[in-house]
């Protein structure tokens, strides 16, 4: 899949979530997560940047955002979340 491709079926909201400017998070079919940034929120905006995070890592981002930061707590509630 192409850079445009991408933003297209992001911006288009098939299984993708836009954040804010440009910045978009898709759940991929096997748990990762794909983080993209485009030039704009529009259709057909090239990807300046993509990352793709296995679950675990996923998850860990997810619990660190806790007030008081990631644990085993934490990640295991995010991990919970994440699976359902």
């Amino acid at each position: 899949m192409t850079g445009n491709e991408f933003a297209n079926v992001m911006v288009n909201g098939r299984g993708a979530f836009h954040a804010r400017d440009g910045l978009f998070f898709r759940r991929e079919k096997n748990g990762d997560v794909t983080v993209a940034v485009t030039e704009s929120a529009h259709t057909a905006t090239p990807i300046v940047r993509e990352v793709r995070l296995d679950a675990a890592t996923w998850c860990s981002v997810v619990a660190s955002m806790r007030r008081s930061g990631e644990d085993y707590e934490s990640f295991t509630a995010a991990e919970a979340f994440h699976d359902n």
